[in-house]
């Protein structure tokens, strides 16, 4: 990122592949859009720190690193579902049917594309091949809301211990299609 220009209004996103824009153009993840609504009326800039498939404990080692660094004036973190998962337990994948880049021109280009992907995902839920998102994640909701919780109120100590306003966070919609 350009050094600091103390004349603008740095915030710093930080989440995980929602916050990135994994599968979007960078212009249209969601912290771009925000620095294009803003900026009309103030100087600021926006910083996406998104990274795919982090969860909480990662994206408070990102605001360690980076708050000192960038010195922004707010932080807004993006939190989705996954972020309840421990440091590097990614949702695990099944076996692909087709090869990845056919099901990505498929799925973003054709709705029956789409169908098959959804009901290909379906079939192998239920065989067993492919892990229940929602299911892992509740397995032992508890002492991952626990540690979430800590994290999270780590991030904002943080943020509050570096002299700003409290962090601000918003719950994404990562419902089932």
């Amino acid at each position: 990122f350009a050094p600091r220009d103390p004349s603008r209004f740095r915030i710093v996103v930080v989440g995980d592949s929602l916050t990135y824009g994994e599968g979007i153009d960078a212009s249209w993840a969601y912290p771009a859009q925000l620095e294009r609504a803003l900026s009309p009326d103030f100087r600021v800039e926006v910083l996406n720190l998104g990274v795919r498939g982090y969860a909480s404990e990662e994206i408070l080692d990102v605001l360690r690193r980076f708050v000192p660094e960038l010195e922004p004036d707010l932080v807004v973190y993006g939190v989705c579902l996954n972020d309840f998962l421990e440091r590097d337990g990614r949702q695990r994948a099944a076996p692909a049917l087709l090869p990845e880049k056919l099901t990505k021109i498929l799925t973003r280009r054709t709705r029956l594309g789409l169908l098959v992907d959804e009901r290909s995902d379906a079939a192998k839920r239920a065989l067993g091949l492919q892990p229940d998102f929602y299911s892992d994640l509740l397995a032992d909701f508890d002492a991952r809301y626990g540690r979430f919780g800590a994290d999270v109120a780590a991030m904002n100590a943080l943020v509050t211990g570096s002299g700003l306003s409290p962090m601000i966070a918003m719950v994404l919609d990562q419902g089932p299609r």
